[in-house]
């Protein structure tokens, strides 16, 4: 007897960066184990939100933010 498996726990993750809350996405990447770096203006309030998509559909995670500072 054959069988297909489905995993519902594997997840992609999207990142979502903006300066408009709720998130206006300015930066939008997917999440991977790699490092990256994003151009962030200084005194500047940015607000992000992480989103998961799995074979059962996709949830919006909460939006979170934090502040830039420096020159």
């Amino acid at each position: 007897m054959a069988s297909l498996n489905f995993s519902f726990t594997t997840f992609r993750f999207k990142l979502n960066l903006g300066v408009i809350s709720p998130v206006s996405t300015v930066h939008s990447f997917e999440i991977t184990p790699n490092s990256f770096t994003l151009p962030l203006e200084a005194s500047t309030t940015y607000y992000w939100r992480v989103d998961a998509t799995n074979l059962m559909g996709k949830q919006e995670g909460e939006v979170w933010s934090f502040i830039v500072t420096g020159k």
